[in-house]
């Protein structure tokens, strides 16, 4: 069989896999395939037009005139699947919008940002007949957004699998969207398989019920800061027994009874399995509740319990049980545990990749000890654990595994740190990419090492500024470039005969004063 026989699905394929690595040499490859001849040009130029670079304004402007010609060699609007627009945010207003519109067969879109645009120019969009094939809409970080543009996606989007709302500052009253329009969502859209809805004030319990109700196939939920009760969490673990991710950090109306009275602790127990992602920042839970839930959900990947400040040892115990599964693991601010717990968890979950304990202000070196014989460790935070010493820092260096795994590391206010020691640990830790020190000291003092910080922050304040030590990508590298100077082994040098002339010349003044008293 000659290639140009090929049936185009399995033409598509070969295509396909030269285009998946989006390189440079990618692109070249294809478009050389695209003059081979007339059917590998329309499949090649298909695959390039697929999904659109636009990460410049002037990537925008070639395209939407290409697509608003009439007379082109191929129909270009019609091959664009997927089109992102979050890096030229500035530029996108309604006018763009009704260019895209072209695009009669998109099935994602991402206006992240894009805060130019109108509920207007949404809804004229969206009445443009593009959302019949749309399955992810992404409108997050729009905070002038109403229920009339939910409505208009609940009507003209129903084959929509994830709608993504959410607004990352919690401090912000956003009322533009309420329980009227989601009930709507989840009403129109049944096919929805995640919905983020970040710090929507107005969204309670009624959304929760009507996702639930309408939505079975929901794997992931996010109402982060919202208004919802335990009623909601009640109705998400009776009816959502597939949920991959859960998200209620801030929801100030939650605690122990959204769990221990759930389907959670049903006789014969409910199994979530599925269950990868829970965040539950800042609510009122005590060590009953993580009981329950690493019962019930053994195999949670990401746990996140920053501000849960009821949790003892006691929790860090249940949290054991996940083993290898848990990967990331949020604890700040969580005052009750010991050293005891971590190295307990450090025994059982080997495969944790991030932990962060920032606040906690009873572990010590004990804890980081044990962190550091974990094989695939990535990122430690210990901000604010003043009880850290040297020991701490050189157990770190103590194993080969942690030169090729530790990428980030936050000390700050770690104040007994040395120089020295944070000297070793950068030489030894090759793939090292942020170091906070922020408040210790001993880098206040060398501005030897301060030159090579990064900036301070333009918002912070003065004293703010004068203690913030961070280093960050390339100026970890000159760092460690400096760690090896005969620049700094001469001021360390000269730092101990200081010490040494100091020391000994106040011992012998301590000598003098003993021998005239006698």
């Amino acid at each position: 069989m000659l290639i140009n026989e090929l049936p185009s699905e399995i033409l598509l394929q070969i295509l396909q896999r030269i285009i998946e690595p989006a390189t440079s040499h990618s692109k070249k490859d294809i478009l050389e395939c695209a003059l081979t001849c007339r059917i590998w040009s329309y499949y090649s130029l298909q695959l390039l037009w697929n999904k659109p670079l636009l990460l410049k304004p002037q990537n925008w402007l070639k395209f939407s005139k290409t697509i608003s010609q009439q007379a082109t060699y191929l129909p270009y609007a019609s091959f664009v699947r997927c089109v992102n627009l979050s890096a030229i945010t500035e530029y996108v207003s309604d006018e763009s919008l009704q260019t895209l519109s072209l695009c009669r067969y998109l099935d994602r879109v991402a206006f992240m940002g894009c805060s130019y645009v109108t509920n207007q120019g949404f809804i004229h969009f969206l009445n443009q007949n593009v959302g019949q094939h749309l399955l992810s809409i992404d409108l997050s970080e729009i905070k002038h957004l109403t229920d009339e543009v939910i409505s208009v996606i609940a009507q003209s989007c129903q084959q929509l699998k994830g709608l993504n709302l959410s607004i990352a500052d919690r401090d912000e009253e956003l009322l533009g969207i309420t329980d009227k329009s989601i009930v709507e969502l989840a009403e129109g859209c049944r096919h929805l398989k995640w919905i983020r809805l970040s710090n929507w004030r107005l969204i309670t319990d009624e959304s929760i019920f009507a996702l639930a109700k309408h939505c079975p196939n929901l794997l992931e939920i996010d109402v982060i800061n919202c208004a919802i009760t335990n009623e909601s969490l009640w109705k998400i673990f009776s009816i959502c027994r597939h949920l991959r991710g859960l998200k209620i950090n801030h929801c100030r109306n939650l605690d122990d009874r959204g769990f221990l009275q759930s389907a959670l602790t049903m006789t014969p127990p409910i199994s979530f399995e599925q269950l990868r992602v829970l965040e539950m920042t800042n609510l009122d839970i005590s060590d009953a509740t993580l009981d329950c839930i690493t019962l019930a959900a053994p195999k949670i990947r990401n746990l996140v319990l920053n501000k849960c400040v009821q949790l003892t040892d006691r929790a860090v115990e249940y949290i054991g049980r996940l083993g290898r599964s848990l990967h990331f693991l949020h604890l700040g601010y969580c005052k009750n545990i010991t050293d005891a717990s971590i190295v307990h968890l450090a025994e059982h979950c080997t495969r944790l990749r991030y932990i962060d304990l920032a606040c906690c202000q009873k572990l010590g070196d004990d804890s980081v000890i044990a962190l550091a014989t974990l094989p695939k460790l990535k990122r430690i935070g210990l901000v604010r654990c003043r009880r850290i010493t040297n020991r701490s820092i050189l157990a770190l260096t103590q194993t080969a595994r942690t030169v090729y795994t530790l990428e980030r590391l936050h000390f700050s206010y770690c104040d007994q740190l040395t120089v020295q020691a944070i000297s070793i640990l950068v030489l030894h830790c090759r793939r090292l990419t942020h170091l906070s020190l922020s408040y210790i000291p001993a880098f206040q003092q060398s501005q030897s090492i301060r030159r090579f910080c990064q900036p301070a922050p333009k918002e912070y304040t003065a004293e703010q500024q004068r203690t913030f030590c961070v280093f960050s990508g390339p100026k970890i590298h000159e760092l460690r470039g400096y760690f090896k100077s005969s620049e700094y082994l001469n001021e360390r040098e000269m730092h101990h005969a200081r010490y040494y002339y100091h020391y000994h010349h106040h011992s012998h003044r301590i000598e003098e004063t003993q021998q005239e008293h006698a």
